[in-house]
C-alpha cells in the first residue's frame, strides 16, 4: 500500500493538498456562499467546455475506458470496473438512505437566489451528496495515473479529474462538498482495489485480453 502511494505521489500528494484546501473553505464558509461565489464566474467558452467534459465522469465513460484497458492488462480493466461498480453502489446508498434530504443547487437556491445556469442542461433536483461523477472521474483518471510510469501523465490525469469534478459545481449540479466527498470516496475505493489486485497472484489477469486468448488456444 505504501509502495503504491509512494509511486503515485505526484498524483496523490497534490490531490490531498487540494482536498484539505477545499475542506478548509467548507469550514470557513457556507455551501451557499461558496456556490454563489463560483456561480459568478462564467463565459460561453466555459459553458461549452464544462457542458461536454462533465460526461467524462459518467458510467459510460468508465465502461469505455475499462474496455480499452483490456488490451493493456486485464487486471487494469478489472480494477477500474470493480472500483466503479463498488463506489457506484456506495454512492447510491449514501444518496438515498443516509443523505436523502440533501437538495441540489437548483432546488436549494429556488427561493434564495437566482443562479446562472446553462440552457438545455437537465438540472437534477435531489440526492446531492456525494457526487457520483466526481467518484467516477477520480477512478478513471486515477487508474490511468496509477498504471502510467510517466510523471507528466499523473499530473495531467489529476488535472483532468479535478476539472471534470469541478464541472459539476460549474453546472450547478452539485455543491463543493459533494465533489470533495465524491473524489475522496473514488480514491479510497480505487487504492483498495489497485492494492488488492497487485498482491493477488493470478497470472492470467496480468495479460492483455488478446494474449489471454492466444494462451487459451495453445
Amino acid at each position: 500500500m505504501l509502495k503504491l502511494i509512494s509511486k503515485n505521489k505526484t498524483f496523490i500528494i497534490p490531490y490531498v493538498l487540494i482536498l484539505i484546501t477545499g475542506l478548509i473553505f467548507i469550514l470557513l464558509y457556507s455551501k451557499a456562499e461558496i456556490h454563489l461565489f463560483i456561480n459568478r464566474f462564467h463565459s460561453p467558452l466555459f459553458d461549452t467546455v464544462f457542458r461536454y467534459i462533465t460526461h467524462l465522469g459518467s458510467g459510460i465513460a468508465a465502461a469505455v475506458i475499462a474496455i480499452f484497458l483490456l488490451f493493456a492488462k486485464i487486471r487494469y480493466s478489472i480494477i477500474l470496473s470493480l472500483s466503479a461498480i463498488t463506489s457506484g453502489i456506495i454512492v447510491q446508498l449514501l444518496k438515498r438512505f443516509v443523505f436523502p434530504g440533501l437538495e441540489r443547487p437548483v432546488i436549494f437556491f429556488r427561493d434564495l437566489a437566482e443562479l446562472y445556469v446553462i440552457q438545455d442542461i437537465n438540472l437534477h433536483a435531489h440526492y446531492s451528496f456525494p457526487s457520483g461523477h466526481s467518484v467516477t472521474a477520480f477512478i478513471i483518471f486515477g487508474t490511468i495515473a496509477f498504471i502510467s510510469e510517466w510523471e507528466s501523465v499523473k499530473v495531467i490525469t489529476l488535472l483532468a479529474a479535478i476539472i471534470v469534478s469541478f464541472s459539476r459545481v460549474y453546472l450547478s449540479q452539485h455543491f463543493l462538498g459533494d465533489i470533495l466527498a465524491g473524489s475522496a470516496l473514488g480514491m479510497l475505493v480505487l487504492i483498495f482495489f489497485y492494492w488488492y489486485f497487485h498482491i493477488l497472484k493470478i497470472n492470467w489477469i496480468n495479460q492483455s485480453i488478446q494474449n489471454s486468448f492466444r494462451s487459451a488456444r495453445k
